[in-house]
């Protein structure tokens, strides 16, 4: 019984069984997790335990975040097909939860497919969890009903979601990371699915810092989780991300710009697709310290006044005490959008600062001309280098 002491958390202790019997005389034995007498997943000889369809939305659900719950390590696997639960996944620490190409359907349109519990600040809410894989969905997506993100993470750290299709729509955010560190988003394709709203433009993918109007499902928890935390060490690697915006590092102006200084640091978005169907395909608001390399950028927003139908957008809107200590780099990419293919300014705050940027070897595209592709205030940045760069008009 070594491994169900291992698996088991004290409380579930007394329902919680691993019930072990030979198919045949001949065959090893089978093992199988049992809760309150119900078989609940197969143990596999890997050490995972591979969930079983329950048979019900209901069921799976509850029987699957009984595997979730806790901080005990644990890989779950979920059966192959589609699965359907009626409540979204409650993720603890030490988790790794498999998908393959399992689509799981959320069937209440106005909860969140994947989440977790603020309990800590300095990023130990929830941590050492990994997704991989899967197609998650939320039912009546194109109908726009919700403005609520499929998959959220928040003040947790060594989060990794790999391999996976997210679905989301122009209300709503595909993937969103709350003040978190040490996460790694690898492989992903996100989609927005609906009709693009010319006047709202949400990102699929939302790297946010942690404030009331931010992250008002963080506030629900108290003031302390919201009180400007901001993320680090973020990764988002070979993904093809489509939305209003389609990637942004986010910042708020609220609560008469108390948060203008809250910095997110060290951020890296490499050989990604990003395409930004009425705004920007990336922004970097409030950034120190990012690496933008070998992406595919893009804005098809065809105003040539608004700074949305920029490619690239990086904007500081307050002042990081550490500025010369974060580099930044934007090469070998192909970045097009309207006004320009990409703009840097310190919004509104002249003392805020860019350390040294090397935009290098780019293919810069602007429907403004060819001569508008680079558009960038010479007050934000201490040191700027732009060898190497094609320009041309779109």
């Amino acid at each position: 019984m070594k491994g169900f002491k291992k698996f088991a958390a004290p409380l579930l202790a007394a329902a919680m069984m691993l019930n072990c019997a030979p198919l045949s005389t001949s065959a090893a034995k089978v093992c199988y997790l049992t809760y309150n007498g119900v078989r609940i997943a197969k143990v596999g000889s890997d050490g995972a335990y591979y969930m079983l369809d329950m048979g019900t939305p209901e069921n799976n659900s509850r029987y699957l975040n009984i595997l979730m719950k806790g901080t005990t390590a644990r890989t779950v696997v979920l059966p192959e097909g589609t699965f359907r639960m009626n409540a979204g996944i409650l993720m603890g620490s030490n988790k790794t939860l498999r998908a393959g190409d399992t689509k799981v359907i959320l069937t209440d349109p106005q909860k969140q497919l994947i989440r977790n519990d603020c309990t800590a600040t300095n990023y130990n809410s929830i941590k050492n969890v990994t997704i991989d894989g899967g197609l998650w969905y939320i039912v009546n997506n194109k109908d726009m009903l919700r403005d609520t993100s499929t998959i959220r993470f928040n003040h947790g750290q060594n989060i990794t979601i790999k391999n996976a299709t997210v679905y989301t729509n122009f209300r709503s955010h595909g993937i969103e990371i709350i003040a978190c560190k040490d996460v790694t988003i690898k492989d992903c394709t996100v989609k927005c699915q609906g009709t693009p709203i010319e006047d709202r433009r949400e990102e699929a993918v939302q790297i946010d810092v942690a404030t009331t109007k931010t992250a008002p499902t963080c506030a629900a928890y108290g003031s302390q989780y919201v009180a400007g935390q901001t993320c680090r060490d973020i990764t988002i690697d070979g993904c093809t991300i489509t939305g209003s915006r389609a990637l942004v590092c986010n910042r708020t102006d609220s609560e008469n710009n108390r948060f203008a200084a809250c910095i997110h640091h060290n951020i890296t978005v490499k050989n990604c697709t990003l395409y930004g169907v009425t705004a920007e395909g990336l922004v970097l608001n409030n950034v120190q310290g990012f690496d933008v390399i070998n992406n595919r950028m893009l804005s098809n927003n065809t105003n040539l006044s608004t700074n949305f139908s920029c490619g690239l957008s990086a904007m500081l809107f307050g002042v990081d005490p550490d500025i010369t200590v974060y580099r930044n780099h934007i090469r070998d990419n192909l970045i097009k959008g309207g006004k320009s293919a990409i703009i840097f300014s310190n919004y509104k705050c002249s003392s805020a600062k860019y350390g040294p940027t090397s935009i290098k070897n780019n293919r810069l595209y602007a429907r403004a001309g060819a001569n508008k592709t680079l558009n960038i205030s010479n007050t934000c940045i201490t040191k700027l280098e732009t060898p190497d760069n094609r320009n041309f008009k779109w």
